[in-house]
């Protein structure tokens, strides 16, 4: 159980809530963490060297690890688990290099990596016992951006974190420091990842020219192993299943695996023959013992307008260009990896592509603006509803309103007139600071949020790229990209289909709405934060 400490209750807070699938698009990760960022920096150089990226590709990922890593000489504190001074300047100095393939620069980044990799966490848990001596000051949500990216770019499903550490900070009877719980979440990255034999039934399956592959058992062992495994029988119509073996750091890690394993199998199976390759819904780890669903769980592209304005049903003959981008938009939510990168640029791409436009990214970043002006009128609509659940004079008056938008007037009205809100929850407190920030620095604030947005769609352009161009289907940061984009993606497709739905508006003119009001945000004649997109 975590011990009280005001500012590793925060931390624990927000690593909880980005650990939590449940939670809403304005409060989730959004970036990749430093190791990974210099991973991806090493595999640009390799598809430069390939002719599928260019070389301004390893340009922005080593500018985007310098911010990561604090190691400009112009930034007064950097990331602690880097570890020595020495380390952060060496470190600084290769990624303002070229990092051309093969290259002394390439091979010393390489052997950074290697090195930061073996002690990055034991780095930050020895900066969090200092901070809790007070010998040096850390910053709660940068603390837990950190320490949550690299854990899930360790390869840890976000099932498992969220289960491991609600159970250190909560139910573990043990008392512990947030320093102490990192130090074990070190100890448990720098082992190797376990090997998980997976049974995958299935109602249809083609055999090779040469009969069943390695690894097949026939009906009557799945249902003899399903039931002497305790779990229900009754139902289940199969002809057989396949035990795959994948290396993981978890249980959900390894079923993911294991998807996209059958993904491609049916891929093979529907273009070399006319039958189909089907498998059940459920697949039983071994060891440990459970069930799992085989479909992964959603990725949380979430486009409510289409309900709220009636949209889920159309008949009409003319598809729009929104229409077509949200068909193209749906393998982002559920589909694998290669499917839903492809799929989800595609969409941005179809509707946020202007004339004039060089650089095809130019829609990602229109699409990070769009996202951005959203934040403030998401994050204060929340704050309202949990404090319509929490009863009192403020309760009072959010429920007579009208409108989410009505709604987040009075909450900002509320923060900014210094009125003490009922919050508890560090996660609910770390958010009303978050809008007094922005309410005092609107044109900073946003501009950091648009900064961080404008990082992960460069992201996702560069995977697709490699996925596309390169037909690399396991790029090393593709995972992290679509956890990244998925969620802001959604957002920025339902202001789209608002827009469009309600106003009429081509997607072009919200996003040159976007841009223009936060490029003016905060001036006296502008439009207040909630208002960004109106």
């Amino acid at each position: 159980m975590l011990t009280v400490n005001p500012f590793e209750s925060l931390v624990a807070a927000r690593l909880l809530e980005f650990f939590d699938i449940r939670t809403p698009w304005h409060r989730r990760l959004w970036a990749t963490g430093l190791i990974l960022t210099l991973r991806e920096t090493l595999e640009a150089s390799d598809m430069v060297a390939a002719k599928v990226l260019y070389q301004n590709s390893v340009r922005a990922l080593n500018d985007t690890a310098i911010v990561l890593a604090g190691t400009d000489p112009a930034v007064t504190s950097g990331d602690p688990g880097i570890g020595t001074p020495v380390y952060k300047k060496k470190l600084h100095k290769l990624l303002l290099s070229d990092l051309l393939t093969g290259s002394i620069q390439y091979l010393e980044l390489a052997q950074v990596i290697s090195d930061l990799d073996s002690r990055y966490l034991r780095n930050w848990s020895a900066a969090l016992q200092a901070n809790a001596l007070g010998t040096v000051t850390l910053k709660a949500e940068r603390t837990a951006r950190a320490i949550a990216s690299h854990l899930f770019d360790t390869g840890f499903s976000a099932e498992f974190l969220f289960g491991w550490f609600r159970y250190a900070i909560q139910t573990n009877p043990l008392p512990q420091s947030l320093s102490e719980i990192i130090a074990d979440a070190h100890t448990v990255t720098q082992s190797a990842p376990k090997e998980f034999e997976i049974l995958v039934p299935f109602r249809e399956f083609p055999a090779n020219q040469s009969g069943t592959p390695e690894g097949w058992v026939g009906a009557s062992e799945v249902t003899k192993f399903v039931k002497d495994s305790g779990f229900p029988t009754d139902g289940i119509r199969q002809m057989g299943g396949i035990w795959i073996t994948v290396s993981a750091r978890d249980a959900r890690s390894a079923v993911e695996s294991v998807a996209e394993i059958i993904e491609r199998f049916s891929s093979r199976v529907r273009l070399a023959t006319r039958d189909r390759l089907v498998p059940l819904a459920d697949v039983y780890v071994k060891n440990p013992l459970k069930r799992h669903p085989l479909r992964q769980k959603r990725r949380r592209v979430e486009v409510d307008a289409l309900y709220r304005e009636n949209q889920l049903y159309s008949f009409g003959n003319v598809v729009s260009r929104v229409d077509s981008a949200i068909e193209l938009l749906s393998p982002l939510d559920d589909s694998t990896h290669s499917t839903a990168v492809a799929g989800g640029w595609a969409a941005i791409e179809a509707i946020l592509t202007a004339p004039g436009d060089e650089d095809r990214l130019q829609a990602g970043y229109r699409m990070a603006n769009l996202v951005a002006a959203s934040f403030p009128r998401a994050e204060l609509t929340s704050l309202a509803y949990k404090l319509q659940e929490l009863g009192g004079p403020l309760a009072i008056s959010l429920t007579a309103c009208n409108t989410n938008r009505d709604r987040a007037v009075e909450v900002l009205a509320a923060i900014r007139s210094g009125q003490a809100l009922p919050f508890t929850k560090p996660a609910d407190l770390a958010a009303v600071e978050r809008m007094r920030e922005m309410a005092a620095d609107p044109n900073k604030k946003l501009g950091d949020v648009s900064t961080y947005l404008s990082t992960v769609f460069r992201g996702f352009y560069r995977n697709r790229n490699i996925v596309l161009h390169g037909g690399k289907t396991g790029a090393v940061g593709l995972r992290s990209s679509l956890r990244n984009a998925a969620p802001l993606v959604g957002a920025g497709m339902d202001r789209i289909a608002h827009a469009w739905f309600v106003e009429g508006l081509e997607p072009v003119q919200i996003a040159a709405r976007a841009n223009v009001r936060l490029a003016t945000v905060g001036a006296p004649d502008a439009p207040d934060i909630v208002d960004l997109l109106m």
